[in-house]
């Protein structure tokens, strides 16, 4: 429905018609950056709602893949590494994803020619980025989203010779997610943090 290869006008209305949405009621997700300007200039003349957001572009992929949220679509230029690990995810998801190299410098485009045989500014989909059903996504949250984030369960004081540190249990959700598809689940672990933890013993050694 939508493509890297066509406009941002296109992708908007593309998106409004399969999710049965006027323009006006999209959520789009775009990093706060500088490179975005023209783009959110664009999405901004169709009237949708645009998120920025500082950080966070693999989270914010997982939400618009995620039918419960309201976050209808991810839009923008993102490091590398997150859009392969994007791809994993959503692969799993049965979301559509699509990737293009944008190079800063000729040094980046140097790096990529020596990597990747072929055409470097192709259009990548997801299975080509994530070619396996062996890949795996693993994402624990620290701030609310997909996941709960960080949850303190207790705050207690427990004593460690020869002084008092005071230790706090906190849950951590993470979400787990195969390359095959239906295979997506929660994880929920606990750690307990001790911000004054007792020093180590000191040992002298005798010659």
């Amino acid at each position: 429905v939508i493509s890297l290869d066509a406009s941002t006008s296109y992708n908007v209305e593309a998106a409004a018609s399969a999710l049965g949405k006027k323009e006006s009621e999209l959520n789009i997700v775009v990093m706060d950056r500088p490179r975005h300007e023209k783009l959110i200039s664009e999405l901004r003349a169709h009237e949708v709602n645009v998120v920025l957001i500082g950080d966070g572009d693999v989270s914010a992929a997982l939400n618009a893949a995620d039918p419960k949220s309201e976050i209808d679509m991810l839009m923008g230029i993102g490091a590398a590494p997150e859009g392969v690990i994007t791809a994993t995810a959503l692969r799993g998801l049965g979301a559509p994803f699509e990737g293009r190299l944008v190079f800063k410098d000729e040094g980046h485009r140097e790096r990529a020619e020596n990597m990747i045989d072929g055409d470097i500014e192709r259009l990548w989909d997801r299975d080509q980025l994530c070619a396996s059903d062996d890949a795996v996504f693993i994402g624990t949250g620290v701030c609310p989203g997909r996941t709960f984030g960080v949850e303190p369960l207790s705050d207690d004081v427990t004593q460690f010779s020869p002084r008092l540190s005071t230790w706090r249990v906190e849950v951590t959700d993470s979400s787990t997610i195969s390359a095959q598809p239906e295979s997506d689940s929660i994880i929920r672990g606990q750690r307990l943090h001790l911000p004054n933890p007792p020093r180590r013993a000191e040992v002298r050694h005798g010659h």
